[in-house]
């Protein structure tokens, strides 16, 4: 608590980055519609974490993947106009 009574708060700052690159299939049965298949193979993400009080320590977190060991399919639908 502060000199008035209140519980203090802190305004916290989040900057994320991500990126990847997804390879895949599109299948289209219609003229407009597609069936996409893809899965990821290289992928970056970045999140720091800064809070504005200067007594606080600031965190930064960095993930980067690569390969099928990741092999997470995806499917979709999509319309194109």
């Amino acid at each position: 608590m502060d000199e008035h009574g209140k519980a203090g708060t802190t305004t916290v700052k989040h900057t994320t980055y991500s990126t990847g690159i997804n390879p895949g299939l599109a299948f289209f049965p219609a003229k407009k519609w597609a069936i996409e298949f893809h899965f990821p193979l290289v992928s970056y993400f970045s999140q720091k974490t800064t809070p504005e009080a200067t007594d606080r320590t600031s965190y930064k977190y960095d993930t980067f993947s690569f390969g099928f060991s990741s092999f997470n399919p995806s499917i979709g639908v999509n319309y194109h106009f």
